[in-house]
């Protein structure tokens, strides 16, 4: 089991993509938020770093496999995901 400490934060997930972050963390992210959550869809959108759209599709495959829908906004800001979120 991988020390997940260094990257979960009171209100994020933050690390450096390759060393601390990749798809496979960002999938088990996205099965645990998944079970956590509950529900029947999450929302999923992403910044213009060019690891991100891979990094959101991973997020997105653990989210799915745990039986949940993905609405993917693509690009986007805080504001508008927390306004996807919301909305849809």
């Amino acid at each position: 089991m991988r020390d997940l400490s260094a990257i979960v934060k009171a209100y994020d997930i933050r690390g450096v993509v390759g060393e601390q972050l990749d798809a496979d963390v960002v999938r088990a992210v996205g099965v645990a938020f998944a079970r956590l959550v509950g529900g029947t869809a999450v929302v999923v959108g992403h910044d213009m770093r060019d690891s991100s759209p891979g990094l959101a599709a991973a997020f997105a495959e653990g989210v799915t496999g745990q039986g949940l829908d993905v609405v993917s906004i693509g690009l986007a800001s805080t504001d508008m995901l927390y306004f996807a979120s919301g909305h849809l």
